[in-house]
């Protein structure tokens, strides 16, 4: 997913095809961090924080290098806005899933880490009847973005899952 990111805008930025994905990445996680330390915090005080969190040269550098952990990031912030910081409805459920998609297209192994999320989120509304077709809508929005992922796989590398890049990640 995150090589796919950049070959949209290769033909307009050939030495730097990652730098709109990542710019609106890193934008994405600066407003996300505002809005969630709003919630606790006047705007003021959000920004400072904001900006003591950018001031910090391991942060700007874990944010500025062209990864595929900027993206995933800025969904799993998304995700946090949703189903976190509100207490979630079917809407803000179906976006949330939305987002650990393009987690999964990009980084799959990361929508493990969101899960959680959701299963606190789904929980958290009590009986089962009031969550599980809301968990059903979810695991179908992540796992058609992982069927994709893996067509995308098969299409490009010939397998489904065991990559180059996934072979260097497990070793």
């Amino acid at each position: 997913g995150y090589p796919a990111l950049g070959s949209i805008f290769y033909a307009a930025l050939p030495r730097h095809p990652f730098l709109i994905p990542n710019l609106l990445a890193f934008v994405g996680i600066v407003v996300a961090l505002a809005r969630l330390f709003r919630r606790a915090l006047s705007a003021a005080e959000s920004w400072l924080l904001v900006g003591l969190c950018l001031a910090s040269p391991l942060v700007m550098e874990h944010l500025l290098i062209p990864w595929n952990t900027t993206p995933t990031q800025a969904c799993t912030y998304a995700i946090v806005l949703l189903l976190v910081a509100r207490r979630p409805g079917r809407r803000e459920i179906c976006w949330a899933a939305l987002w650990a998609g393009g987690i999964a297209l990009l980084r799959p192994g990361d929508t493990l880490f969101v899960a959680p999320l959701f299963a606190a989120a789904l929980l958290a509304r009590g009986a089962p009847e009031r969550w599980f077709g809301d968990a059903v809508r979810a695991l179908a929005i992540v796992s058609s973005a992982i069927g994709l992922m893996l067509l995308a796989n098969k299409a490009v590398f010939g397998v489904f899952w065991t990559t180059a890049y996934v072979k260097t990640v497990e070793s």
